[in-house]
């Protein structure tokens, strides 16, 4: 953190939530949301909002989470939808 010319440090405290963002990051490479109980088969940034609230007692937004991972270099784009599909 920078410092004033008294040697004062400049800028505010970490709250500790960023301890948070890192086994975020973790969980989202390494595990699956089923290994917390969820029934999902891939990641949404709303999924880890809800297990660190309700398994860790920590409240942060799908917002929040979604800037974590894109500072890690993690980012979700939806699929593009294919004309003329079997599905359609």
């Amino acid at each position: 953190m920078p410092r004033t010319p008294s040697g004062l440090v400049r800028g505010r405290k970490r709250s500790g939530i960023h301890v948070w963002a890192s086994f975020a990051v973790c969980w989202v490479l390494a595990l699956s949301p089923a290994d917390f109980r969820l029934a999902r088969s891939r990641w949404s940034c709303e999924a880890v909002a809800v297990v660190l609230k309700e398994d860790h007692r920590v409240m942060v937004g799908r917002e929040t989470v979604r800037l974590w991972l894109r500072a890690e270099g993690l980012v979700w784009r939806r699929p593009r939808p294919i004309i003329g599909s079997a599905l359609g």
